[in-house]
């Protein structure tokens, strides 16, 4: 179970990273789930075969969790989670005549700032820091000048 987890672990740093096994393959648009296991298996203890059924079972979870509404933050990479959007009137592109749209779910995914960082090249060491407004003095006016008394 431990090397499972340890697996888990292996396949998160090789997403977010950007280092290691994806990095050092040829530049192509597009990872399929065959090539996923070939590179988590390289840089890990266990076979493809292991490697693929801790693959399937990581996807099967993260799934179930985003159909049941549950947010999934996987710290490095980002968090995925399911908006809601309203039922609402449209117009028929072909009829022009308006509809009803049912409500729907759809998937979201909020990168972490480590990430976007590394997308651009930039490191990212510690937590955001939150940027701190200045208390406005009572006597002063809209553009921090004194106010004449």
């Amino acid at each position: 179970m431990k090397n499972h987890f340890a697996s888990f672990a292996l396949l998160l740093s090789i997403f977010w990273c950007g280092q290691g096994v994806l990095a050092a393959q040829p530049s192509s648009k597009r990872v399929t789930f065959e090539e996923l296991v070939k590179m988590v298996a390289q840089k890990s203890t266990l076979s493809q075969q292991k490697t693929r059924v801790v693959l399937r079972n990581f996807l099967a979870i993260l799934k179930k969790r985003l159909q049941h509404g549950k947010e999934i933050n996987l710290r490095g990479l980002g968090t995925f989670y399911v908006k809601k959007a309203k039922a609402r009137k449209g117009y028929h592109p072909k009829t022009r005549k308006i509809i009803q749209i049912p409500a729907r779910k759809y998937l979201r995914f909020r990168a972490s700032l480590a990430f976007r960082k590394s997308l651009n090249g930039k490191s990212f060491k510690g937590k955001a820091s939150k940027k701190v407004r200045k208390k406005k003095n009572s006597r002063q006016g809209r553009k921090g000048k004194k106010m004449k008394s």
